[in-house]
């Protein structure tokens, strides 16, 4: 199991629902993340892309 540093964990407790939700996805690859989003509202499935698009910009 990682360990995070207090800045990581302060950082971490900072991030909503869905930005943990896509740094999750992004870590389980597209193939898991298409199967995931099947079961999902396309309000929610639009708001954690936004997220996903934004980490893969950075």
């Amino acid at each position: 199991m990682i360990k995070l540093s207090e800045e990581q964990k302060m950082v971490y407790d900072d991030l909503s629902m869905p930005e943990k939700v896509a740094i999750f996805l992004i870590q389980l690859g597209e193939d898991a993340t298409t199967s995931v989003f099947s079961h999902m509202e396309i309000d929610v499935i639009t708001e954690i892309s936004r997220y996903i698009a934004m980490a893969k910009n950075v």
